[in-house]
C-alpha cells in the first residue's frame, strides 16, 4: 500500500506544531517582577528550551528522512504513528520535570521518553532505508553521534537515580550532538 508522504508530512506538521505550542503554553510569568523571581523559574526555561530544541532537530531530520523517498509504506506509517505518539507525551514529561527538577521519577521519565523518541526515529529511519533500497541509504546522522547520544539518555536515566538534577546536563549534551550533526549535514 503506497501512502502519500505529503499526507504523512502534514499530519506530523500538525501534531509537532501542538506539541510545541502546548509546551510553551505551560510556560508561567514570574509571580513578581524582579530578577530573582525570573531566575527561580530557571528549570522551566532549560526543560522547554532542551525539549523545544530535540523537538525542532527533530522535525528537521524526520523531513531529511521523508524527502528520501516518493511515499511512505505501511510499516513507515505505523513507525512514524509511534513517533508521535511519543512526541505528544513530550510537554508532559517537560512540565513535569521542570516542576519537580530534583525528583528521581520526573527527571528519569524525561530522559526515557527522549530516548524512545530518538529510538523510535531511528527505527522508522532504518526502515525506510530497508524498503526504499534504491533511495538515498545515508543516515540522518553518522554512527558516532547516534551511539553518543543513546548512551548520554542511558546515562541520563541512571543519574536520575543519584543526582537526579544532573540528568538535564546528559539531555543537553545530545542537543549539542544533534546540533553539531545539524551543522555538518551536506545541503544537496
Amino acid at each position: 500500500m503506497k501512502i502519500s508522504k505529503d499526507r504523512l508530512a502534514a499530519f506530523t506538521d500538525a501534531i509537532v506544531a501542538i506539541a510545541a505550542t502546548i509546551m510553551v503554553l505551560e510556560l508561567t510569568t514570574p509571580p513578581q517582577t524582579n530578577w530573582q523571581s525570573l531566575f527561580a523559574q530557571w528549570p522551566t526555561f532549560i526543560a522547554y528550551l532542551i525539549s523545544f530544541s530535540l523537538i525542532f532537530i527533530g522535525w528537521l531530520n524526520y523531513y531529511r528522512g521523508l524527502d528520501k523517498v516518493d511515499y511512505v509504506g505501511v510499516k513507515e506509517f505505523i513507525w512514524n504513528g509511534i513517533w508521535v505518539f511519543v512526541l505528544t507525551l513530550i510537554p508532559f514529561v517537560t512540565r513535569w520535570v521542570s516542576e519537580h527538577p530534583d525528583k528521581t521519577l520526573p527527571e528519569f521519565l524525561y530522559c526515557l521518553m527522549m530516548f524512545l523518541w530518538a529510538l523510535i526515529f531511528q527505527l522508522m529511519e532504518h526502515q525506510v532505508i530497508k524498503d526504499f533500497p534504491e533511495q538515498n541509504k545515508e543516515p540522518t546522522y553518522s554512527g558516532w553521534i547516534k551511539y553518543t547520544s543513546f548512551s548520554c539518555h542511558i546515562l541520563g536515566m541512571i543519574v536520575a537515580f543519584i543526582m537526579p538534577i544532573f540528568s538535564f546536563l546528559f539531555i543537553a549534551f545530545v542537543v549539542i550532538i544533534w546540533t553539531i550533526g545539524l551543522v555538518r549535514i551536506k545541503e544537496d
